[in-house]
This record gives structure tokens, C-alpha cells and sequence, in this order.
């Protein structure tokens, strides 16, 4: 997925901002509470780890980073954006041979999701 127009500079600096937002992220959707601020920083967290993977990692990158967000909005109540981003993470890894651990886990997201979604 890397852009053609970024310097190896700008790729590095994209990659190292994706690490650190989708680590805050996960971090924050491991809370058992959160404030409404923490909830915003998650969710800006997220975004903008799939917004820097998108510029400078892999398919299977932005596929996590999809992962993610089904996460986050599925935590946040967002149900059909939650099942929109599990479907195409979870169609991603299926068709590209993910490690079992990887397959089980987006199982896990896209239940939740569908939870989420209202979808039993």
C-alpha cells in the first residue's frame, strides 16, 4: 500500500506514527472504563494508525489497521461501521493464509462486531 510519491524518510516516519497510534489505541480499548476523552483518543488513535498504514505498510498492515477500527467502534457502539471494517479485515485474512492465531482473533472482532451491529 505504500504511496509511490513518499521519500523512504516519509515512509519511515509513517510507519513509526502507525506503530505508536495503533499501540495507544489497543492500549485504551484494553480499559475496563474509560473516560469520554479516552474514548475520542481511541477512536483518533485508530484512525490514525490506519491512516499511516495506509501511506507506508502492507495490505496485511492495512488489514490489522480495518481490524482495529472494528474494534474500537464496535467498543464505542458503532455497530455497522464496527461490521464494515471487521468484514474486510476478516475477508483479507482468510484469503491470504493468516497464521491460525490471526484467523481466530478476526473471528473473535467480527462476532463482536456483529454484536455490535445487533446481528445475534
Amino acid at each position: 500500500m505504500n504511496s509511490p510519491t513518499l521519500t523512504e524518510e516519509q515512509a519511515q516516519a509513517n510507519r513509526w506514527h502507525a506503530s505508536e497510534c495503533n499501540n495507544r489505541a489497543w492500549e485504551l480499548a484494553e480499559l475496563a472504563a474509560r473516560t469520554p476523552e479516552q474514548d475520542s483518543e481511541m477512536l483518533n488513535a485508530a484512525h490514525a494508525a490506519a491512516f499511516h498504514w495506509r501511506q507506508a505498510g502492507t495490505a496485511l498492515h492495512v488489514a490489522r489497521a480495518q481490524m482495529l477500527l472494528a474494534h474500537v467502534h464496535a467498543q464505542l457502539g458503532h455497530g455497522q461501521l464496527a461490521l464494515r471494517y471487521a468484514e474486510r479485515s476478516h475477508v483479507f485474512l482468510l484469503d491470504n493464509n493468516s497464521p491460525d492465531w490471526e484467523r481466530a482473533f478476526s473471528h473473535a472482532i467480527l462476532a463482536q462486531a456483529a454484536l455490535a451491529a445487533g446481528e445475534n
